[in-house]
């Protein structure tokens, strides 16, 4: 069930992410990015923080070992990462649109809850996503949802 969920959901975001790149006036201006391929969760920042070069992303996320995120990555890209606080080890969390919109880069991520059992624990975790260079402020929005399915990989 979740994986045909994600098949729709890839789906329909990458026709949305192709018009919005070729119309972008019909979007208000935004520019949409695929989340999927943009998206990486981390640990490390306690605020909201953008990221315009390496040195300052291994300073504070200790990347030094990613190949995702290298000193060619932030030549033509910027990190926006957004501290997260999940209440329990059943919570994960998924970006679930971005949107550029001139220097202000518009991230809506979901807190799913599922019908697994986890520990009550709060655990944190750094959503880091990919933008354009030209981005300097990040708008970010939460939404809790709850699937009566379990999404765990274990």
């Amino acid at each position: 069930m979740a994986a045909i969920l994600l098949k729709v959901f890839s789906a329909v975001m990458s026709v949305v992410v192709t018009l919005s790149g070729t119309f972008p006036a019909l979007f208000g201006n935004r520019v949409y990015i695929d989340p999927a391929e943009n998206t990486e969760l981390l640990d490390g920042v306690k605020e909201l923080t953008v990221i315009t070069d390496f040195e300052t992303a291994d300073s504070v996320l200790n990347i030094n070992e990613s190949v995702k995120f290298d000193e060619e990555f932030f030549r033509s890209n910027n990190l926006v990462c957004i501290p997260v606080t999940l209440p329990s080890t059943s919570y994960k969390a998924f970006v679930s649109s971005i949107a550029e919109k001139g220097d202000t880069a518009e991230i809506n991520y979901s807190l799913v809850n599922d019908g697994c059992v986890g520990l009550t624990v709060i655990c944190r975790e750094t959503i880091c996503v990919a933008v354009s260079k030209n981005i300097k402020n990040a708008e970010v929005s939460e939404t809790k949802i709850f699937v009566p399915f379990c999404i765990h990989e274990d």
